[in-house]
């Protein structure tokens, strides 16, 4: 039980999670972005890759990349990534304080991660893995973010003197 919670709070939030699970999956497919503006996946590409070094400007050209990989996968991976994301977003509304995961600080939205990763509850680990990984696989595909990793590039095509 996550501490800060006393029984009736807990035992509220795991009652009403098959609600939110069967509202999320049931609801009619809505666009998860206006444009450019990514509010749910630029909070969770600023959470997954807190602390690690990120170029200016990383974090939204990430969640702009995390939006590009949902938009080209195939149709029903990408309604269920969609439906992940929204899973995220919506989630916490069954926690305390009930707050929209974009719409929390990025501490607690650090801790709402952490505590996916080992929840009782298989659907948020799962939810968790996917996107965290999906976030970490965009980071770590740009250029500009390898010298930071201590990457070099690929050695495909250099000479073989240089290597």
């Amino acid at each position: 039980m996550h501490s800060g919670l006393d029984r009736r709070q807990f035992l509220a939030g795991t009652a009403a999670l098959p609600w939110l699970v069967g509202a999320v999956s049931l609801a009619r497919p809505q666009p998860l972005y206006a444009g450019n503006d990514d509010p749910i996946l630029f909070a969770l590409a600023e959470a997954v890759l807190d602390g690690l070094p990120v170029p200016e400007g990383g974090h939204a050209e990430v969640a702009a990349g995390v939006r590009q990989a949902i938009e080209a996968a195939d149709p029903e991976l990408r309604t269920r990534l969609e439906q992940a994301v929204l899973f995220l977003e919506w989630s916490p509304l069954v926690g305390f304080p009930p707050q929209r995961f974009s719409q929390m600080s990025l501490e607690r939205r650090t801790c709402t991660l952490e505590s996916s990763a080992t929840s009782m509850f298989a659907l948020r680990r799962l939810v968790f893995r996917a996107l965290t990984g999906l976030v970490m696989f965009v980071a770590a595909d740009r250029p500009e973010s390898w010298p930071m990793m201590g990457y070099d590039g690929p050695l495909i095509g250099m000479p073989e003197e240089a290597l």
